[in-house]
């Protein structure tokens, strides 16, 4: 081979090293590629399952948030007139410890959001139930039936307004302990804000049902102040004279009352 076929020889060895070469890089990159591709893969595989894993344990835990919630305690079924007072009290400490205490003390508004509308009505409907339950004789309910009580209603609050009417004896012992506790209750006796609250609402409920025992809003408002005085200065300082000139209702009282339990 004479020296110029030599250099064409070496040319063409070089240009097939070239091509070698770059086949090799296509070939690693091709390598690199389906790696990372099979790593990005495995990444949105275990993201996505670990995804689908906390969606799992937070339904299972509000699923056991939600049937802790809903497991009343049994109280004493109510069986004779002279014990509605005392059970109307147990009821709605039970109640309190499921958090369903509201729909009875107060009417809870039908919320708009269709899941939460779905719960409400739920909730409605267990405390309802729970009431009946917990008052075997038929013939309060036949009675109650009479005074207008609606069982498809599914108002836990009415049904037990309704049973407070059929046992209230109004008796002058009875509504004068209801009375002496309204006037003596005071906000350091409890433990939660939230159960003294609780208490209030009910005191001036059932004072309210009385025939010669009820308060006017008014006084009721100012008693409720008087009652966090010595807990709450700075908020019955804020509010006493409206109070007093009658420019602060009831309602709008116990709206920083549950301001102060939840914060």
């Amino acid at each position: 081979m004479d020296n110029e076929g030599f250099q064409a020889f070496l040319a063409q060895l070089a240009e097939t090293q070239q091509k070698l070469l770059n086949s090799h890089k296509d070939f690693m990159n091709e390598c690199t590629n389906e790696l990372k591709r099979k790593r990005i893969e495995e990444r949105s595989r275990d993201f996505a399952e670990g995804l689908l894993r906390q969606l799992t344990e937070e339904q299972n835990r509000r699923h056991t948030e939600e049937q802790n919630r809903r497991s009343i305690p049994l109280i004493n079924s109510l069986r004779e007139e002279e014990e509605f007072l005392t059970w109307r009290d147990k009821l709605i400490n039970v109640l309190e410890i499921a958090n369903l205490h509201d729909h009875v003390l107060r009417e809870v508004p039908e919320p708009a959001d269709e899941v939460e509308k779905e719960k409400w009505k739920k909730d409605r409907a267990a405390v309802d139930n729970y009431i009946q339950m917990t008052v075997p004789d038929h013939a309060v309910w036949t009675n109650l039936k009479g005074m207008g009580w609606d069982i498809t209603e599914r108002n836990p609050k009415s049904t037990l307004d309704k049973l407070a009417q059929y046992f209230n004896k109004d008796t002058h012992e009875a509504n004068f302990l209801l009375c002496r506790e309204m006037f003596t209750i005071k906000r350091e006796d409890y433990d939660k804000f939230s159960t003294f609250q609780h208490r209030l609402n009910y005191l001036r409920q059932r004072l309210d049902q009385t025939k010669s025992w009820k308060m006017t809003e008014n006084a009721a408002t100012i008693r409720a102040l008087e009652a966090i005085a010595t807990a709450h200065p700075d908020v019955y300082n804020r509010f006493i004279a409206k109070a007093h000139n009658n420019e602060l209702s009831w309602a709008a009282l116990m709206v920083e009352f549950r301001a102060i339990s939840t914060g």
